[in-house]
């Protein structure tokens, strides 16, 4: 009787582990290149993965680009990665090992040159969780928000030259139940599969996923990472939850930048504030008063993108922001015909 409730019990864990969820995001980049918006739906069901996604960009000759909506299909266990154009019909396909050795090669290319001597220096960093007790329901998900920032400074050893970069992430996040808990536990099934085909050793991040991870991105090495690990973890562990929006400025500024000085004066300001010029009759006001709006108003144009290109090297504004925002988590069968391809299309030589 024993031995028939564990097994059922191990039979009930298996089946939550192995639950397929989809998961509806929105994700919006707004910076130097101008907005861009992408909407995903994603099918995790074991070891394989449907994305389909839909790019739309401010500029509408990127949208004509674009070429419309793009799926991929990843099978971990057949070692495939299938990108489909549905409206070409057709798809390309590689490998996730050859992904693995791709990255490997990229990676020893690389460290040829770590005996150079360095240009730059950590001079100080830094960071910081902090649950603001708000509470709202977003999308569905009762939520409480938390902000995170990320601080590094960097300074050229020869000028003595420093810059700052800040990374802000203000999140409201979700408890991770019901329908969150088992995206998250897809997405690690998913994930461990998918690191192990491309050949990564995972044993480090498992005994460490932020801390050591996270000082060495920030440009620490050696003592400074063993100092910042413990530090980053127990900050870290503050962000309870599950992100349901996540709204991230990134900012970078050089030490004496400019700052935002408004709009300089013209020389001919005073010639153009003056009344118009009446000695072409009706036509001439007319044409003349056009001209003026329209000098006008590329003059505040270019003032304005000045403005904001000083305020950005200042680091009062954002070099650009990202929004990645979930509409829809959940579970449920997924059909096995969402990864495969379907016979109309064809393969890409």
């Amino acid at each position: 009787m024993r031995r028939w409730i564990l097994g059922m019990a191990a039979a009930t864990l298996a089946a939550a582990a192995a639950a397929d969820v989809t998961v509806k995001r929105v994700s919006t980049t707004d910076g130097l290149g101008g907005a861009v918006t992408v909407q995903t739906t994603e099918d995790l069901k074991g070891t394989d993965r449907r994305s389909d996604s839909t790019t739309t960009f401010g500029n509408g000759l990127m949208n004509k680009m674009a070429g419309g909506p793009r799926y991929q299909i990843v099978r971990v266990a057949d070692d495939q990665v299938l990108d489909l154009n549905p409206a070409k019909k057709t798809y390309r396909q590689e490998t996730i090992s050859e992904m693995g050795r791709q990255m490997e090669k990229a990676r020893s290319s690389a460290g040829r040159g770590k005996d150079a001597k360095p240009t730059h220096r950590v001079t100080r960093s830094s960071i910081k969780v902090e649950p603001t007790g708000e509470k709202k329901t977003v999308n569905g998900f009762p939520c409480s928000r938390v902000r995170l920032t990320m601080i590094m400074e960097v300074e050229n050893i020869e000028t003595h030259e420093k810059s700052e970069m800040r990374l802000v992430s203000d999140n409201w996040n979700a408890p991770e139940t019901g329908a969150f808990k088992a995206l998250r536990e897809a997405e690690a099934e998913y994930g461990k599969a998918f690191a192990k085909k491309m050949g990564l050793d995972l044993s480090s991040q498992d005994a460490d996923p932020w801390g050591a991870g996270m000082a060495a991105m920030m440009g620490l090495s050696g003592d400074e990472v063993k100092a910042k690990a413990g530090e980053m973890k127990k900050e870290l562990a503050k962000m309870k939850g599950v992100p349901v929006i996540t709204d991230i400025a990134w900012y970078s500024k050089r030490e004496g930048a400019a700052k935002p000085k408004g709009t300089p004066p013209s020389a001919k300001a005073d010639e153009d504030s003056g009344a118009p010029n009446l000695s072409g009759g009706a036509g001439g006001f007319a044409s003349g008063l056009a001209a003026r709006m329209m000098k006008n108003n590329m003059q505040a144009s270019a003032d304005k993108s000045r403005a904001s290109s000083e305020a950005r090297a200042s680091g009062e504004e954002p070099l650009f922001k990202s929004r990645i925002e979930v509409k829809e988590v959940k579970t449920g069968p997924v059909d096995d015909s969402r990864f495969q391809v379907p016979s109309a299309y064809k393969l890409e030589k």
